[in-house]
């Protein structure tokens, strides 16, 4: 497992402690489908498990960018937090690329994401 620049309770910068060690819950991130709404139709990780920089026509958040495929569960909790409370679950494309009876809670269900 690699090692990650972390921050303690303390506030000192620790090297030499996992991730794990740290309590910190990753996020696995499937190549499809936003992990911040549940968006199906957008590639997020390419087939070398990289980001592809795509942005989501549902939430707006870009792979890559908001996040990537080392974003912890808190992370993206939290931009889902802001698409949904501040954004209000804004659609973010084109209008005619939002699906009919387009629903982000009941995608965020389907995807098996936890609503905030």
């Amino acid at each position: 497992m690699p090692q990650f620049l972390l921050k303690t309770k303390s506030g000192k910068n620790s090297t030499n402690l996992l991730a794990s060690e740290q309590g910190v819950k990753w996020q696995k991130m499937n190549k499809k489908g936003c992990p911040i709404c549940g968006f199906k139709e957008i590639t997020v990780l390419d087939d070398f498990n990289c980001t592809t920089f795509e942005i989501c026509d549902s939430c707006g958040c870009e792979s890559g960018v908001e996040y990537d495929q080392s974003s912890t569960e808190d992370h993206l909790k939290k931009i889902r937090l802001t698409w949904v409370a501040e954004d209000k679950c804004k659609w973010w494309g084109e209008d005619k690329d939002k699906p009919q009876n387009w629903n982000p809670y009941k995608q965020m269900e389907l995807a098996d994401i936890e609503k905030p």
